[in-house]
Formats: C-alpha cells, structure tokens, sequence
C-alpha cells in the first residue's frame, strides 16, 4: 500500500503562490545582504543601504506578537532600503528589543548605513527561524510603506525572527517588483 505524501510545509505552501522569479528571494535562508551584493556586482553596479528611519518606537501589533513584546514597548526601529546604482530592490524593517541591544547587540544601534546581515551573518551566536513569506494584506500599514519607498504599488514580504546570543530580533523584507533573477541556487529555510 503506498504511503500518503507528506504534508507541504506551509511555508512552501505560500512560496507556491508566489510569482516566480520572486520565490528564492522570499525562500532563501541565506544571507539576503550577500546575495544582493552578488546581483549587483554581476550588473556592475554598486549595492548600497538607504537608511529611512532608525529610532526607539512602538513595533506595529504583528511585530509584538513575533517578538513577544507587551504593547508599550519601545523598540529601536530601522528602515532602509537595499538597492544597486539608486535603485531601490528591498525595504527592509527591524525591530530590535531594548534587551537586545546589549552584550553583541550593541552594535545594531550604531549600523548606520552598514547593513545589518553583513552583522548577523558574522555572529557565531546566530539563530534564525524563518523567513516565511508573507500573505499579501497581513501586514497593511507596512506593505504601504514598502511600497512607497520602493516607487512601486505591489510588493511581497517576508519576516524572519533572529536570535544573537540569545536576544531577539525581527526582520521584514519587502522586495520589488523590479528585482533581478536570484543569484544562484537558493536554500529552503529548515
């Protein structure tokens, strides 16, 4: 008697609705930063991070729930966009816990226009649970501001939670419309 399949993941599940060359972006498992730098030294270019926003503030009510946070939580907040030659290809949003921000993460406070994967990806202390793509409309207030700051009126997302030596932090990406075919093969999150 054959087995029944197994069930599909249901990160998977979502990746399959995703438009094609957009799903090893919003996959990958890998260092998003690294792989941009690859697309846009293969075009010539020069990959840069746009810092938008960077302060303590109150995280959007889906991003307490990932982190766990209670609801008048402060947390530092960055925005950036990731692009090659002033294109933006990626809006991306963290949030990092006040308890977080000490021992390594001290550093994440003072990034500036450094990105934040070239830090995370470094730590030898790293965990990361995700990414899992986002459903288009789960998080509305934040699909707008990726959208505005990518020029463009569709975007899709996904969100990753890490931990550095134990600490917390959430990471959003938004990724155009625009962005060009995925450098390589491509890793499925675990």
């Amino acid at each position: 008697m054959p087995r029944p399949a197994a069930p599909t993941p249901p990160v998977l599940r979502i990746a399959a609705d995703l438009p094609g060359r957009l799903r090893p972006w919003l996959v990958d498992a890998g260092s998003l930063t690294a792989h941009l730098q690859r697309a846009c030294r293969a075009r010539g270019g020069r990959f840069r991070v746009t810092v938008l926003d960077n302060r303590r503030a109150r995280p959007l009510p889906g991003e307490r729930r990932a982190l766990g946070l209670r609801p008048r939580t402060e947390a530092l907040v960055r925005e950036v966009c990731l692009g090659c030659d002033g294109s933006p290809w990626v809006f991306a949003r963290s949030i990092v816990p006040p308890a977080s921000l000490r021992g390594p993460g001290r550093q994440l406070a003072m990034l500036g226009d450094r990105p934040l994967g070239a830090f995370l990806f470094a730590s030898r202390r790293l965990e990361r649970c995700g990414p899992r793509p986002l459903r288009p409309g789960a998080e509305p207030l934040l699909e707008a501001r990726a959208a505005e700051a990518l020029g463009t009126a569709a975007v899709f997302g996904r969100r990753s939670l890490f931990r550095v030596a134990g600490h917390p932090l959430l990471v959003q990406e938004f990724f155009s419309p625009a962005m060009p075919p995925f450098p390589g093969p491509w890793r499925r999150p675990a």
